[in-house]
């Protein structure tokens, strides 16, 4: 019954997709807007997620009062709705004017993170569109490697595995990831890693984020002593022109320093992103569970 119930849900994924797919570009922020718009309205527990996440944002001064949550909250899900349809034409190879709108800042950095020749870790968020952040890294600056949580449905989680790996990605998933990042880093790859989930107690610290403790992934600092890998900041935010691609310097965490100091300074990274456009970040995440 399981398996038919998979099979169901991925004929509706890909009944959607194909449409999307052949929608023109200039048409692609009204469809977007749409689709966003019947997500908020249909995931109201999501819904209620987000709204509640940027309210006490704004309350704790990290956003200002001026703005309304359930505004912003709606915002993010046309945000949403935008970048899956952007997805869809680049997977099924019709977002060649996609692609070639993306620019990137800050090449030298990534630069200089490679000259280190212990591989890089790359972090990022869930801000912009991220998933197409690492098809355009794969393409236009170094094959990646990404640490993703595998879907529960197999035949969805074919699908998004053939979007990541379309441009020579590689994708480990989280069980067991650790023998294989330290493997790729050796042989000087790129790893990917989106820095702002919320992690379980024995995985992470309470850091500062937003305003509010959060549990921080400590692996990339902790991984980064160890093997001399420099972590490399780098986010994709959606502008009127285009996608921009932003790579800042590359950072070796000080092994004399506390290890919370420079999860916060990482954190600092997404929540200057968040501040300039707060609706391309994943409100509807549960960023702050398992604190009081």
């Amino acid at each position: 019954m399981k398996k038919l119930i998979y099979l169901i849900q991925f004929i509706i994924v890909i009944i959607i997709v194909i449409p999307f797919s052949f929608l023109p570009e200039k048409i692609i922020p009204v469809s977007g807007n749409i689709l966003g718009r019947i997500l908020f309205l249909l995931w109201p527990g999501r819904r209620r997620i987000a709204i509640e996440n940027i309210r006490k944002a704004i309350q704790n001064n990290c956003l200002p009062a001026t703005i309304s949550p359930s505004d912003i909250a709606a915002n993010s899900f046309r945000h949403l709705g935008i970048s899956f349809i952007e997805l869809s034409k680049v997977y099924l190879g019709r977002g060649t004017r996609i692609i070639e709108s993306i620019s990137v800042e800050g090449i030298e950095n990534f630069h200089k993170a490679s000259s280190y020749n212990k591989g890089i870790l790359g972090l990022t968020g869930h801000y912009g569109n991220w998933e197409l952040l690492a098809l355009i890294f794969s393409s236009k600056i170094s094959k990646i490697t990404g640490v993703a949580r595998k879907q529960n449905n197999p035949y969805i989680n074919k699908l998004v595995e053939k979007t990541r790996t379309k441009f020579g990605s590689n994708v480990i998933y989280k069980k067991g990831a650790l023998k294989a990042i330290l493997l790729k880093l050796k042989d000087n790859d790129t790893i990917g890693v989106l820095y702002d989930q919320s992690v379980l107690e024995k995985e992470g610290i309470l850091v500062d984020f937003l305003c509010r403790k959060a549990w921080t992934m400590k692996m990339p600092v902790i991984i980064s002593r160890k093997t001399g890998a420099p972590i490399l900041p780098f986010f994709i935010r959606r502008t009127a022109r285009g996608h921009v691609i932003t790579i800042y310097p590359p950072f070796l965490p000080d092994s004399s320093v506390e290890l919370e100091t420079h999860l916060r300074h990482l954190n600092k990274y997404i929540e200057k992103h968040i501040k300039e456009c707060p609706e391309q970040w994943l409100w509807i995440h549960r960023r702050w569970k398992r604190t009081a």
